[in-house]
């Protein structure tokens, strides 16, 4: 993550957070499932790629990420 400037940010919802369940569902997490991700490619922050759910691998999010420093990389 560090090699490639990746910040992550993690909303905690054990506790109500109003603006945290607003920020999600502006994301499309309508239903408010969790685990929720968002990585925010840098040459297009306002088209986040999104997944949800449980996974059994880390392939979804590593390929998501993929894509997000491939498209700046592409930029450069």
């Amino acid at each position: 993550m560090e090699t490639n400037g990746i910040v992550t940010l993690k909303a905690d919802m054990t506790q109500p957070a109003a603006e945290s369940v607003d920020f999600l569902r502006r994301l499309g997490n309508k239903s408010g499932s969790i685990p929720f991700y968002a990585i925010f490619p840098a040459d297009d922050p306002n088209r986040p790629l999104t997944l949800d759910g449980l996974f059994t691998s880390p392939a979804p999010i590593l390929d998501a990420l993929s894509k997000a420093i491939g498209t700046r990389a592409a930029a450069q």
